[in-house]
């Protein structure tokens, strides 16, 4: 079953550390193959490839775009997937499982935000050849809409009144003036 190794093997010593190509492990050809194979299978895990679809696009996002994001997959979304399995293997189901988990918690805009950034992971394993479909693009609709809730209005006349006053009387940059002004025309 095991090759023989005859003299191959060095005498060992105490004090001598056994180099690694010369080790028995290297030796054994089945071995290596099973450690290349789990090689690729950790290489092409939802971890690695989310570390390396963030370190690649996000030299171009604003600073607190990036903490917002690393935080969500560090906090929300690496803690809820298996992540030793290979992208190419998770199901939109365990991904829902995830998402369900961050919306539970109240946090429907984060669970929104999570799923896109799930959905552009899962895009980059697709262009770079580890994955085949993007589970995330499942599972439009399965999250309720966020409601905004409605913006301040100015509808009294007397208020629009005075609003227009201090908007007149503005004395700041000359830029946010003329702003002003064309927001007030529009």
């Amino acid at each position: 079953m095991f090759p023989d190794m005859g003299d191959k093997l060095p005498e060992m010593t105490d004090q001598q550390p056994l180099p690694v190509e010369s080790t028995v492990l290297r030796q054994l050809p089945h071995l290596n193959e099973l450690g290349d194979v789990f090689g690729r299978r950790c290489a092409n895990a939802f971890d690695p490839v989310a570390r390396e679809w963030f370190d690649k696009y996000s030299k171009t996002w604003a600073e607190g775009h990036r903490n917002r994001v690393s935080r969500l997959l560090e906090r929300d979304i690496f803690r809820g997937l298996v992540l030793a399995r290979p992208i190419a293997e998770i199901r939109s189901s365990e991904l829902l499982t995830t998402i369900r988990r961050i919306e539970n918690r109240g946090a429907l805009e984060t669970a929104c935000c999570a799923l896109r950034t799930c959905s552009q992971i899962f895009r980059y394993s697709i262009a770079t050849g580890r994955a085949v479909n993007d589970p995330p693009g499942a599972l439009r609709g399965a999250l309720p809409p966020v409601k905004n809730g409605n913006s301040a209005a100015v509808t009294e006349p007397k208020t629009l009144g005075s609003l227009l006053r201090v908007l007149d009387g503005y004395e700041g940059t000359p830029v946010v003036r003329c702003a002003l002004q064309l927001y007030i025309r529009a």
